[in-house]
């Protein structure tokens, strides 16, 4: 059965008791564009979890750099007995911890975002014991065949991450106009010069991201596939967080069999109509521009 996970965006756990598990942004290795927690926090909150019977998910998916190793290591070995899961996006954290014990491979979750598009994607960190989220820049005919071999985890809904730079983006860009960057840690609009589409960029401490311009979601779809979906997030990336819960409420009533699916899109709609469902009812183009029939 399908668990509904989504980010803490404050340190009150209460409000979070709907939720199968909450995923808690490390301060120090995560590129998360809003709240996060530092190590001292984080072990707090995953305690705080334990008691509330809720998962805890420890995100630190920002590039790691080979001088960043030792710090890293000592980082998770401080912390990885008090949280349920790890979800990574550097395979290096994936070989480091190897080292401690391989019963911990069995928390760490691999979230590469446009990584893995196949099933022999999935299947290959599968061999290696991860857990994986699969690329939701797939369509829906992709995913359920996929889903026919293989079980994965997915991002169901938020603003999508399409880039990622360990630049600053924004900071380079003031300088370049010669103008105050006042822009830091601050969600911003990005236009491009022959499009209308006002796209999310955030410069953190840790680079630079891009987001849609719109709200994903895979929503009833999910109903088609949900024994095969181990967990699904829902990102909370800019969202407010009544706005956030109610959406967690929204999915953890999709799960149920007695659903009633119009209702449900209708109250999901009503929280936020920026929705769009990208790739989902698109064709594959294959690399020479053929299309996937």
């Amino acid at each position: 059965m399908s668990k509904v996970i989504c980010d803490l965006i404050s340190k009150n756990i209460n409000k979070y008791q709907i939720c199968d598990g909450i995923i808690i942004n490390s301060q120090e290795y995560s590129i998360f564009s809003g709240k996060k927690f530092s190590l001292e926090e984080s072990i707090l909150l995953a305690k705080k979890c334990k008691k509330k019977n809720i998962l805890s998910f420890l995100n630190v998916d920002r590039i790691i750099e080979e001088s960043e190793i030792d710090n890293l290591k000592n980082y998770l070995l401080m912390i990885i007995d008090s949280v349920d899961y790890i979800i990574f996006s550097d395979i290096s954290l994936y070989y480091l911890v190897k080292t401690f014990n391989n019963d911990f491979i069995k928390k760490l979750i691999f979230d590469a975002k446009t990584v893995i598009a196949s099933y022999e994607d999935l299947s290959y960190y599968k061999r290696l014991g991860l857990e994986c989220f699969l690329n939701n820049e797939l369509n829906f005919e992709e995913i359920k065949e996929i889903s026919t071999k293989s079980d994965f985890s997915f991002e169901a809904y938020g603003f999508h991450q399409i880039f990622y730079s360990k630049r600053d983006l924004i900071s380079l860009f003031t300088q370049y106009k010669e103008i105050n960057n006042l822009y830091k840690n601050k969600k911003m609009y990005l236009v491009e010069e022959t499009r209308k589409d006002k796209y999310l960029i955030y410069e953190g401490d840790y680079g630079t991201i891009i987001y849609t311009p719109y709200i994903y979601s895979m929503f009833e779809e999910i109903m088609l596939i949900k024994n095969k979906i181990n967990f699904i997030r829902i990102d909370g990336v800019f969202l407010k967080e009544n706005d956030l819960i109610e959406v967690v409420k929204c999915y953890n009533e999709l799960l149920k069999s007695d659903v009633k699916i119009d209702q449900l899109i209708e109250r999901l709609l009503s929280i936020n109509n920026n929705v769009f469902k990208g790739f989902l009812n698109l064709k594959s183009i294959l690399l020479k521009g053929k299309e996937y029939e």
